[in-house]
């Protein structure tokens, strides 16, 4: 309302509460909690998860993990962690040769050409703003995982106000009603006599204002 009525919030809020003591509208109140990305969020979308990672690094062979190194195209910090998580969700498997080889299983090969869980929450989360009410149960548990990560996921309230229009108004807004009032009264208005021909604003002393 603010933005396009090009006045300020407060001045909104003041002209809402003269309507709401007038039977104009009703105001309601509601607070939620907004889902926001962080910024290891925002760089993963765009630069892959890490188990996404080493998923197309496993795609075509098995590899050592001095192999996984030198191939990995992430940080080195984050191949672990990465494949803690694929262990974790039952999709590679080790090999045990002269060394140990990590290798997608029959689940984990099924990911090469599919999002994972984590990776299609995010990209939801990336396309619109969810409130935490809106992860459904299925979700849930997949939300839950990434909302552990460091700095994944920021959970921010929001306290908001819907403006409802009463019967009264709209009943108002079919009438033809034209006003020529004097909103302030300037040096202009009174040296060019404007006052006499025109009618003042009627201000309600007693009206509640916001706080």
């Amino acid at each position: 309302i603010a933005a396009k009525s090009k006045l300020s919030e407060s001045e909104v809020m003041h002209a809402l509460k003269w309507m709401q003591n007038k039977n104009l509208v009703t105001i309601k109140s509601s607070s939620y909690d907004l889902i926001i990305l962080d910024k290891n969020a925002l760089f993963y979308i765009k630069n892959g998860l890490p188990e996404r990672l080493l998923i197309n690094l496993l795609k075509d062979k098995a590899l050592t993990l001095a192999q996984i190194k030198a191939q990995f195209k992430g940080k080195k910090d984050e191949i672990n962690p990465g494949i803690g998580a694929l262990k974790q969700r039952n999709l590679i498997s080790i090999e045990k040769d002269k060394d140990l080889k990590f290798k997608l299983n029959h689940d984990g090969l099924k990911y090469i050409h599919e999002q994972l869980p984590e990776e299609h929450l995010l990209k939801q989360l990336s396309q619109k703003q969810f409130r935490l009410n809106d992860i459904k149960s299925f979700d849930k548990k997949v939300f839950e995982s990434i909302k552990r990560r460091k700095e994944f996921i920021k959970i921010e309230p929001v306290k908001s106000k819907t403006i409802v229009l009463t019967e009264l108004c709209k009943q108002l807004l079919e009438q033809k009603i034209e006003l020529d009032l004097i909103e302030t009264l300037t040096p202009e208005i009174i040296k060019n006599k404007e006052w006499k021909n025109k009618s003042f604003r009627r201000y309600d002393i007693n009206a509640k204002v916001p706080n």
